[in-house]
């Protein structure tokens, strides 16, 4: 049930508690367990401006996880399978499972260290307002990106940011597409078959 998690029960006890209507998931990867300052800045200023925040992560130093719970942020431990999307996968489906979390989320968003942060924080953060304002509460099932691809010959979205309203999250589409995808592919297939 919880794929390659190894915390996510408490994860999900917590979202529980919280009755997020945003969720911002950051998954990180660095075999050192580094994480700079910059990205723990941003997810601060996510945080103030109303997301849940949630690192997902194989290894974090003990200063670091220290850092992380002493701001709010959920830590959901995983194994690295899958890379970014393996964790997308992990997560999607805990929260689309889980009748209670998925009543209240209104906004998701799945992000990866690869290029974090973009520019200043305030810019992920307008970003980040301006799919609240308009995507939201749309009729039409929304999947945005801040990236774009037109690597391989086919225009794609990246998994660097994706954003997800609450109509695409409530809708078999969403919940299918996680249910099927294969995290234990190659990273060229994960790229072809997932991005793609």
């Amino acid at each position: 049930r919880f794929g390659f998690g190894l915390n996510y029960e408490n994860v999900l006890n917590t979202l529980r508690s919280h009755k997020s209507s945003r969720i911002f998931i950051l998954h990180h990867y660095d075999k050192r367990g580094f994480f700079p300052q910059s990205w723990l800045n941003l997810l601060i200023e996510i945080k103030k401006s109303g997301w849940t925040v949630i690192v997902s992560s194989s290894y974090l130093m003990i200063k670091v996880r220290n850092e992380l719970n002493k701001n709010g942020f959920l830590i959901a431990d995983r194994k690295n399978i899958g890379l970014c999307l393996g964790a997308y996968k992990d997560l999607s489906l805990l929260i689309s499972e889980d009748k209670i979390i998925s009543s209240y989320l209104n906004s998701l968003v799945l992000c990866n260290d690869s290029v974090f942060p973009i520019a200043q924080e305030s810019k992920l953060i307008e970003q980040l307002n301006l799919w609240v304002e308009i995507d939201e509460n749309s009729q039409d099932k929304v999947l945005a990106s801040l990236t774009d691809s037109g690597e391989r010959n086919s225009y794609h979205l990246q998994s660097y940011i994706l954003y997800a309203n609450s109509k695409l999250l409530n809708s078999p589409l969403w919940y299918k597409f996680w249910l099927l995808f294969d995290s234990c592919m190659s990273k060229d297939d994960l790229i072809d078959n997932g991005e793609i």
